[in-house]
């Protein structure tokens, strides 16, 4: 099939590289040779044309002398000097009008001069013949002939006088300058249509010849993204999969793990109860431990469900008054805010798409480590605010404290699970906390990070897609 379409195809690279070579072959041509024999043809043409004024004008004048001079000697040397000139006039204009090829001219002249020389308003050949015929006769006139009576030198009289010939051989070289400009431009176009012609095949001969390496190559890329995509696709998949796993894995794990972790409890509080003061000191201490770890992995179990719930357990999102989920929040910490004396304010909360229960968890996770985390010498003071981000397609919350900060090392580890910057016995807690709150405004759309100088409190910003941006 390739072997019938290159024999039967009328265009093929080979045939247009030929085509360009021969198109910048005639391109250099032209200006290696053309333009030089223009220059050549035009610098004649106008010499020659220029010539023809100052012949006359010196011609005029010799035959004036000619015809007063009184010294024989000198007459024979005007009369010889005359009719030199005459005759390379005669032999100048002959060229013109005729484009003789011994003045090595392009041929005849064109219409337009032509007209000059033959127009009946001009008439510049005959009186330019006349003028010749005028001067021949002076010229071989013998001495008792040399006297204006004897003489036809009315043309040669005009010239001496006036400037009607001289005017009409002016205009003679000014429409060779003319001619030879339009010719030059002409040929310009010509040069330039020709090198864009020569560029023209070019570009398409190369065009021609790279588009088969250029379809490989498309071929090759197209190939190796569908097998990128293919193998991206494949690993979401997985990762979307094992995600699952896991998150079913840890739902079932802390689920199943209840039962026998208040098994334990209960039968601990049991001895604690029927024997506490009855054993010795250390087995009442051994017994307050075992109390303390049992109600600690209980905690952490309640929490690893709580985040595991955030994937699994999710409600479909709904419009959601931020301010009642901040009301219902506070409500929910009323203990812990009475007991630090905290003032927690808020304003400019906006209504938005998202899932209540989980909402509700986030502003409550931020908001009690927010009063949780602060100095003695002062009460948590907590402000939480909404604005617009600057595309307008988003709602940027924050929680901001006056607490015991952050220190910018920590800002990202924070937000990983059972990640902890102090002990229980200073701050109690899990360290799952803050990945829930990471995990619920992913699911939503959003980011979370925060913004803290140690000892000047912190701000946790976390952003919500505006779905009806």
């Amino acid at each position: 099939m390739d072997k019938a379409n290159a024999v039967t195809s009328p265009i093929t690279p080979v045939s247009l590289a030929a085509l360009a070579v021969a198109a910048v072959v005639a391109f250099v041509n032209y200006r290696m040779v053309g333009q030089q024999v223009l220059a050549d043809e035009s610098t004649t043409v106008i010499t020659l044309s220029s010539r023809q004024p100052l012949l006359v004008q010196q011609t005029a004048l010799l035959a004036q002398r000619l015809v007063n001079a009184q010294d024989p000697m000198g007459r024979a040397e005007l009369r010889k000097g005359l009719l030199d000139a005459a005759k390379l006039l005669e032999r100048i204009h002959a060229g013109l009008v005729n484009g003789e090829k011994g003045l090595n001219l392009p041929g005849r002249p064109s219409p337009q001069v032509r007209s000059i020389y033959f127009e009946p308003t001009t008439l510049l050949d005959t009186q330019m013949r006349t003028y010749l015929d005028e001067l021949m006769a002076l010229s071989r006139a013998s001495e008792a002939e040399l006297t204006p009576d004897n003489l036809s030198l009315h043309y040669i009289q005009t010239t001496v006088s006036g400037r009607e010939l001289l005017d009409a051989l002016d205009a003679l070289v000014n429409q060779y300058y003319q001619e030879r400009n339009l010719r030059i431009s002409g040929l310009r176009r010509l040069e330039m249509g020709l090198f864009l012609l020569t560029v023209f095949l070019l570009l398409v001969t190369v065009w021609l010849m790279a588009r088969p390496r250029l379809r490989q190559l498309r071929q090759e890329r197209e190939t190796g993204l569908r097998a990128l995509n293919e193998t991206i696709e494949q690993r979401a998949k997985e990762l979307a999969r094992s995600n699952a796993e896991l998150e079913q894995f840890a739902y079932v794990a802390s689920h199943d793990l209840q039962e026998p972790l208040r098994m334990v409890a209960s039968y601990c509080q049991l001895l604690q109860k029927r024997y506490q003061g009855k054993l010795d000191a250390d087995a009442d201490e051994f017994i307050g431990y075992a109390i303390d770890g049992v109600i600690r992995m209980q905690a952490l179990i309640n929490d690893l469900l709580t985040y595991a719930r955030v994937g699994t357990r999710g409600k479909p999102f709904e419009p959601i008054d931020c301010v009642e989920v901040v009301d219902r929040t506070l409500a929910n910490l009323t203990t812990a805010i009475e007991e630090k004396h905290a003032v927690v304010t808020s304003n400019g909360l906006p209504t938005v798409m998202a899932d209540g229960t989980q909402l509700t968890q986030l502003f409550q996770n931020l908001i009690s480590n927010a009063i949780k985390f602060q100095t003695p010498e002062a009460p948590p003071r907590v402000q939480i605010e909404a604005t617009r981000d600057g595309q307008e397609t988003a709602w940027v919350f924050s929680v901001r404290d006056n607490g015991i900060g952050i220190a910018p090392e920590h800002r990202e580890r924070i937000f990983g699970i059972f990640q902890r910057l102090h002990t229980s016995r200073e701050y109690p807690g899990t360290g799952i906390g803050l990945a829930v709150c990471k995990k619920i405004v992913e699911r939503h759309g959003g980011r979370i990070w925060v913004e803290s100088t140690p000892g000047h409190g912190a701000t946790f910003s976390f952003t919500i897609p505006d779905q009806q941006a």
